[in-house]
C-alpha cells in the first residue's frame, strides 16, 4: 500500500486520498490536509523534523 497523500481541487480545498485511492476527507485547508497525513503516517518524528517538514510544505503552498 502507498502512502497517503494531498490533492487540490479546481475549488482550492485540498482532500486527502489513501494509498487505496479512497477519499479520507475533503474540503480542508492546507494545514489540516498534511495534520491528517501526519495522523495516518506510521513513521514517527522528532519535534526538529516536525517543524521543518511544516515549513517546506507552507513554503510550497500557495
Amino acid at each position: 500500500m502507498s502512502a497517503p497523500r494531498i490533492e487540490q481541487s479546481l475549488d482550492g480545498k485540498w482532500q486527502v486520498i489513501s494509498g487505496d485511492g479512497e477519499i479520507v476527507d475533503a474540503d480542508l485547508s492546507n494545514r489540516e490536509a498534511w495534520r491528517l497525513i501526519d495522523r495516518l503516517s506510521n513513521e514517527p518524528n522528532t519535534r526538529q523534523e516536525d517543524v521543518a517538514y511544516w515549513v517546506l510544505r507552507m513554503e510550497a503552498s500557495p
